[in-house]
């Protein structure tokens, strides 16, 4: 059996563990099955109730494609594109489990992927999705807003002080957190300030390449990469941060060997963490000193992009340790948390081309949190925070959305 093209960098994974072949549609892949309640976990197939929707479905259209057995249509599309990529349904796949090795819980989002590259090549990509390709582009970010004005929020963190011109890091911000949740990157660089790091900003940032990366518009990711890898080395830094659970993800695992690297022709010694890595390791040593007090019972939101779809990197403990840090807060989990964490939503090219399933994927979180009693909705991702907000209005639902450095720099 040949493969497309699209699939060169997992083929040889493919063959050695016949996958999807190997889905043997018993379901587990649509529930949690260790909770007392089966609660679902497969956000598109709950909105769709339809078995396209779910993995099991999935699997065995890819294999069709695969195999030539079927062809590329309108009615294909939409089960491999109307699903935010969350990967909760391979992590409940435990199927022909064999020392400690998970076939498709290793390969479905890696073959999902692959597949939506596969449906571009074909001429069958989504309008929304070629929009944001066009506007990264040609002003390198997906909302299509002027360049020149990524950093406008930097004034209102900092103010008049100078950036380092020999950082120890580059604060890698990100699209949605430059132009959209603003709030985020203040907080960030606040927070970066007033604990007098040593770091800088790129006046020349792109794109990190996630939204091309997970709708299959691969082309364009090679030439955004190397520039911003230039523009980082250019600094002398080593090291990025970044607020954002889309960029880490593209950093510490996509532009790697491991995944994309080779195949894109990307290679970058880059040590890359999230805020709450950096600031997790400074309240280790004493450095990060959270003293004021914030009154408010809270529950934690866990990103899929630095959660479950980083396996064993995943980053559950982090935020928190950091939470349970500050004086005040109370942290109550919703019963989906951390590896099984129902997804906000947003992800996967979801919002852009389908906001109505975008929205009741947020609002079944929504729910879920207000169940806790909670008082605030908290989590580490600009993506998240947009899309849970606008389900919370939505539905009229009295919990406010934060992130969690806007906690840290209330706490400082």
């Amino acid at each position: 059996m040949s493969y497309p093209k699209t699939f060169q960098h997992i083929e040889s994974k493919l063959k050695a563990s016949n996958v999807p072949q190997q889905c043997i549609h018993c379901g587990t892949c649509r529930t949690w099955y260790q909770s007392q309640f089966w609660n679902p976990v497969c956000p598109s197939g709950e909105w769709k109730k339809f078995d396209p929707y779910y993995l099991s479905g999935k699997m065995q259209l890819a294999m069709g494609l695969i195999q030539g057995r079927i062809k590329w249509s309108k009615d294909i599309v939409n089960p491999f594109f109307e699903c935010t990529l969350c990967g909760n349904c391979a992590e409940q796949c435990h199927v022909f489990e064999t020392n400690g090795t998970r076939p498709i819980y290793e390969l479905a989002i890696p073959l999902l992927e692959a597949i939506r590259r596969d449906a571009i090549c074909n001429g069958f990509g989504l309008e929304a999705h070629k929009r944001f390709a066009q506007a990264i582009a040609n002003k390198h970010n997906p909302y299509d807003e002027k360049h020149e004005e990524r950093t406008a929020w930097l004034k209102e963190a900092i103010g008049d002080t100078k950036l380092s011109k020999k950082p120890d890091f580059v604060y890698f911000v990100g699209c949605t957190a430059s132009y959209r949740q603003k709030n985020i990157a203040i907080a960030t660089a606040r927070v970066f300030k007033e604990l007098g790091l040593n770091f800088t900003v790129l006046d020349d940032e792109y794109c990190c390449g996630s939204p091309l990366l997970r709708t299959g518009h691969w082309d364009l990711v090679s030439d955004i990469a190397k520039h911003n890898i230039s523009e980082i080395e250019n600094t002398g830094a080593k090291t990025i941060v970044t607020s954002c659970a889309g960029c880490y993800k593209v950093w510490s695992y996509d532009l790697t060997n491991e995944k994309y690297g080779k195949v894109l022709g990307i290679e970058h010694n880059l040590k890359v963490l999230h805020s709450v890595q950096l600031l997790v390791d400074l309240l280790n040593k004493g450095k990060l000193n959270l003293n004021s007090k914030v009154d408010v019972k809270v529950t934690y939101h866990d990103p899929c992009h630095i959660g479950r779809n980083l396996g064993d990197k995943a980053l559950y403990e982090e935020p928190r340790k950091l939470l349970k840090a500050i004086p005040g807060v109370e942290l109550v989990e919703m019963e989906r948390n951390r590896n099984v964490a129902w997804c906000c939503g947003a992800g996967g090219g979801v919002k852009s081309a389908f906001p109505d399933f975008a929205l009741w994927t947020g609002e079944e979180r929504i729910k879920e949190a207000l169940e806790t009693g909670a008082e605030m909705l908290v989590s580490t991702c600009p993506f998240c925070w947009r899309n849970l907000d606008d389900s919370a209005k939505a539905i009229g639902a009295k919990i406010q959305v934060a992130d969690l450095l806007e906690l840290i720099e209330k706490s400082l």
